[in-house]
């Protein structure tokens, strides 16, 4: 038991966009974004909006992974999230 791996690795991130990079992405087509890195950044066909009124939005990410039933990374990585002084709707 000693010797197994680390349930929980966090990493922080490097380096936030800034304001103005997040601006720049206002209006973009996630799709095309998404075909510029690649295909990373796209979400599941399944994940949908709770408010079909309120789906647009811009902004950095903040990701984690974690198995069925298993919350440890998303109470890891809540340590990580920045609030910011006004959430943007693009």
């Amino acid at each position: 038991m000693l010797d197994d791996p680390p349930i929980l690795k966090v990493r922080k991130p490097v380096r936030r966009p800034t304001e103005k990079q997040i601006l720049a992405f206002a209006g973009a087509n996630t799709s095309n974004v998404a075909d510029c890195m690649d295909g990373r950044g796209a979400m599941h066909h399944s994940i949908k909006p709770l408010q079909m009124n309120s789906s647009t939005f811009c902004g950095p990410a903040l990701t984690c992974f974690a198995y069925p039933a298993d919350n440890l990374a998303v109470h890891g990585s809540a340590s990580l999230i920045r609030a910011r002084r006004r959430h943007r709707l693009c």
